[in-house]
Parts: C-alpha cells; sequence; structure tokens
C-alpha cells in the first residue's frame, strides 16, 4: 500500500470516529438522575440531567465526596472534626485551619458585622442550651443563659490569613457553621459536577437549594417554598439559590409560649414571632 493509499484510509478512519461520535451525541438526550445521600446532619439530594448514567454516577459520587470533606471541617454534629479542635483550642492558643474553615470563618464575620450581631458565628452556646430546651420541654436556667452569652460575640474571634490562624479572646467561645455551612457545600457540589460537564443540575441540602442551568426544554427549576400565610408558593429558577427558614417544623413549646430554633444571639432566646422568610441569590 502507497502512503498516499494509507494516508487516504487514516483519512477515512479519523472521519468515522469523529461522525460515530457526533451521531452518537445526538442520539444521546440528556436523562434525569436523582441521588441521595445523608451529610451534615441531613439528606443531600442530587438530581442532574446527563447523556450517561456511569458519568452521572461518577459525578454524583465525587460531589458527594466533596461534601463528606467538608463533613470532616464543619459540622457541629461530630466531636473529631476540625471544628471541635479549633473549638476546643482557640482560647489557649492561635489554630491553624484548612483553607475552607478560614474562607468560611471571614465570610461569616463579614456578615456577622454587616448584621450588627444579628448573624453570629459565635452563637454555639446559646444553640446548644436551646437544643436542650427542646429536647427537654424546659426553659434554660437563667444562670446558663447568662453563662452562654458572655461566651457570644463575633468580635472576640481573631483571624490572621497570614497564618491562616483563628484565637478566641474568650473561653468557651465556639464557632457555629449551622447558618452558613450547607449552602457552602452546595455550591461545591455545583463546582463539583461542572467539572464532569454536568450543568444542569438541583442540589437541596436539606432545604438549602442551589440550581445550575435549566432542565432540557424548560426555562428553570420548579421550587416550591412555604408563604407567611402558609401557602406554598412556586419559583422557577434557573442558576440561583434559594433558602427558606421558620419555626413550622422546628420550635418548643414551654408555659404557652412557642419559641423557635433560630436563636436571638442579642436576647439569648429563641425568637417567638412566628415568620418564614426565604431569600433569593
Amino acid at each position: 500500500m502507497s502512503w498516499l493509499e494509507r494516508a487516504l484510509v487514516l483519512f477515512l478512519s479519523v472521519l468515522l470516529t469523529l461522525c460515530s461520535a457526533t451521531c452518537q451525541g445526538v442520539a444521546s438526550p440528556l436523562e434525569r438522575h436523582e441521588f441521595r445521600q445523608a451529610h451534615m446532619g441531613t439528606l443531600f439530594k442530587i438530581i442532574l440531567y446527563s447523556p450517561d448514567a456511569e458519568l452521572a454516577s461518577r459525578g454524583a459520587e465525587a460531589a458527594f465526596d466533596r461534601v463528606e470533606q467538608l463533613e470532616e471541617i464543619l459540622s457541629d454534629y461530630r466531636v473529631d472534626n476540625e471544628l471541635a479542635r479549633v473549638n476546643l483550642g482557640a482560647f489557649e492558643a492561635p489554630q491553624v485551619v484548612s483553607s475552607e474553615l478560614m474562607l468560611l470563618t471571614l465570610k461569616a464575620l463579614e456578615l456577622s458585622r454587616k448584621t450588627s450581631g444579628s448573624f453570629d458565628i459565635t452563637v454555639k452556646p446559646l444553640v446548644r442550651l436551646w437544643r436542650r430546651a427542646r429536647e427537654d420541654g424546659k426553659f434554660p436556667a437563667a444562670r446558663e443563659l447568662q453563662l452562654a452569652a458572655e461566651r457570644v460575640g463575633y468580635r472576640d474571634v481573631l483571624v490572621n490569613e497570614r497564618t491562616r490562624s483563628i484565637r478566641f479572646r474568650k473561653t468557651g467561645m465556639e464557632l457555629d457553621f449551622g447558618g452558613i455551612g450547607k449552602g457552602f457545600a452546595a455550591d461545591e457540589v455545583l463546582r463539583v459536577l461542572a467539572g464532569f460537564g454536568l450543568t444542569r443540575v438541583l442540589v437541596d441540602a436539606g432545604g438549602d437549594i442551589r440550581v445550575g442551568q435549566a432542565p432540557p426544554d424548560r426555562d428553570g427549576w420548579t421550587i416550591s417554598v412555604d408563604s407567611a400565610g402558609g401557602a406554598a408558593v412556586e419559583l422557577f429558577l434557573a442558576s440561583q439559590a434559594v433558602a427558606t427558614s421558620g419555626d413550622k417544623y422546628q420550635f418548643v413549646e414551654i408555659d404557652g409560649e412557642r419559641y423557635s430554633h433560630i436563636v436571638d444571639p442579642k436576647t439569648g432566646i429563641g425568637l417567638r414571632h412566628s415568620g418564614t422568610v426565604t431569600v433569593l441569590a
């Protein structure tokens, strides 16, 4: 076979391969896949559209692995992770932390400043008291509330970005990423899946919802949220995030008073006015 004939055969082989790949892509519509795993004290759900079931599974597995990594860092349901180490030792000495913990601490402190402490990354001692109150059905003792409140205050968290370390100025302080950690994890799920070319994605992190591009042949994802009046409202979202919070499911009634799981850092008391708030970003 002459060099010209060999070149022609090679050219035809490449052309057939390209044609096959193109035709296969046209013949492989995006299909819906759903995956669920328990993380961060809640159920994470991923819905995505992929042309290939194996690709969808590999992407979801990598995404859940990333959530597990973040849980090892941030979750307050564990006593042996990075957050537990920081909370235990940051008063005695500066604690060197991961880039993820540093990033979220800086963001949380920024939010604490912007809200004048209504959002406070150090609210953990009060949250712990009210978790117990919900379990026991008893109002926290006045002395316990006072001691817990004295340990709360975002201004007493000292961050050194150069050494990537955190220190507390008061003993008994603790960081609590319950208001920000799951949302960050949902963002990371979308980032990981995008690396697999999967961009039509919805992540539900126990009510913190993050969506990517819309499903095929639709303008957005349909999200149902509770309204203040109790009726569900449907939203149609793409490349956005939405979170709803209130006392509909998590509350305690003590002596005829209803207290939310949401604690006001300034008073140390669970909120008493019923309400539901939905935030879009």
